[in-house]
């Protein structure tokens, strides 16, 4: 599920309209709808905000589309991958060497 998909489904569970979403996180409500539409992200200190308001961890709100994938192998990798932390972090701050090594052994 994507971010934007998230924010609408939690906002609702809340019975929040957008623009009180929107005044809870002080940003506008146009950029609130942006996001929910997944047109853009989240600044970091919004998605900060959003965490807390909607009692998430980061990885629920990251868990952009694992549910979306249909291969076993690429399911099992992202486990592994989220389960190495040393090899997770640096494929979050250098994700293209890492994704290109990764490649090479699988």
């Amino acid at each position: 599920m994507s971010i934007g998909k998230i924010i609408v489904k939690e906002r609702k569970q809340k019975g929040w309209s957008q623009q009180e979403l929107a005044q809870k996180l002080k940003i506008h409500r146009m950029t609130l709808g942006r996001y929910e539409r997944d047109e853009l992200l989240p600044n970091f200190i919004t998605f900060l905000k959003l965490l807390e308001i909607f009692d998430l961890s980061a990885d629920t709100l990251l868990e952009k589309k694992l549910n979306g994938i249909t291969n076993d192998k690429e399911i099992r990798f992202i486990k592994v991958l989220r389960s190495e932390t040393e090899v997770y972090q640096r494929a979050m701050e250098y994700p293209e060497l890492e994704v290109q090594k990764l490649k090479n052994l699988y």
